[in-house]
């Protein structure tokens, strides 16, 4: 359980050919696994009838497997049939949980970190960061989203070795002011498009609080783009958006941006 509305689940599936690493038989005549490396938050009110109940035993054994390592990172062959079966079940709890949990904040709105807009421009300036030439017509997110990280504030990389993920650029805010600047990093695990949205999700490893205020861009040096309402947010280590880019020109070439405000 996360709280009195939410509760954390672990998908499954009813057939054991796509059985893998990281997978945990169901038992007491209830067919398929569960899917450890593919967990996620959705609310209460969300779940309907139970299909079935696993002995004790085997809940044992699902929630060691959650608490080591769950297989998402096991060694599965890029195109695969597992690998693609992997790739759909992970688009499948991207819509159940990006709906459940805009629901959540719908309902339990926390109230979020806010930064004022007359002294960013000064607070930026004096942080390892490279805030944009021009910002006069960006708003607060805009400006930040355009942000960028100096190298003194990058993680050092193995030489010759290509960075790992996306750097997430978190800031420190205290009574509306800027006052520190770090970065983490995320991976990208599930990027498809219809009907002109993008959906992206993902993994990062911060640990994030209720309040922390996620900014999410899909952005070249021409355009950036912000999620559509609702359609965005971070929770037990995924982060997900879905970005109209209809219209745009080279939506291909936009790159994901990741700005999170984190009160001091």
């Amino acid at each position: 359980m996360v709280d009195s509305a939410a509760v954390q689940v672990v998908q499954t599936f009813g057939d054991d050919f796509f059985l893998g690493p990281g997978d945990v038989s169901l038992d007491n005549n209830v067919s398929g696994f569960a899917e450890c490396w593919n967990r996620y938050v959705l609310r209460k009110s969300d779940l309907e009838f139970a299909l079935g109940r696993v002995s004790e035993k085997r809940l044992a054994r699902i929630r060691q497997e959650l608490d080591g390592e769950s297989g998402a990172d096991a060694d599965i062959e890029p195109g695969s049939l597992l690998w693609f079966f992997r790739q759909m079940e992970v688009e499948t709890g991207f819509y159940f949980a990006s709906g459940s949990v805009a629901g959540l904040l719908e309902t339990d709105p926390a109230e979020p970190v806010i930064v004022a807009p007359q002294t960013l421009h000064d607070d930026l300036k004096v942080l390892p960061l490279v805030p944009p030439a021009s910002p006069q017509d960006m708003s607060v997110e805009t400006v930040l989203a355009r942000t960028v990280p100096a190298d003194e504030l990058l993680p050092m990389a193995a030489a010759g070795a290509e960075p790992a993920g996306i750097p997430v650029l978190l800031f420190t805010v205290r009574q509306g002011r800027i006052v520190g600047a770090r970065v983490t990093g995320a991976d990208i695990t599930v990027q498809t498009g219809e009907a002109g949205v993008l959906h992206i999700s993902g993994v990062c490893g911060f640990a994030a609080m209720p309040e922390d205020r996620w900014i999410f861009r899909w952005q070249t040096d021409a355009w950036s783009v912000a999620p559509l309402p609702g359609q965005y947010g971070f929770e037990d280590g995924v982060f997900w958006a879905s970005f109209p880019v209809d219209g745009l020109r080279d939506p291909a070439e936009g790159e994901l941006v990741i700005r999170v405000l984190v009160s001091s």
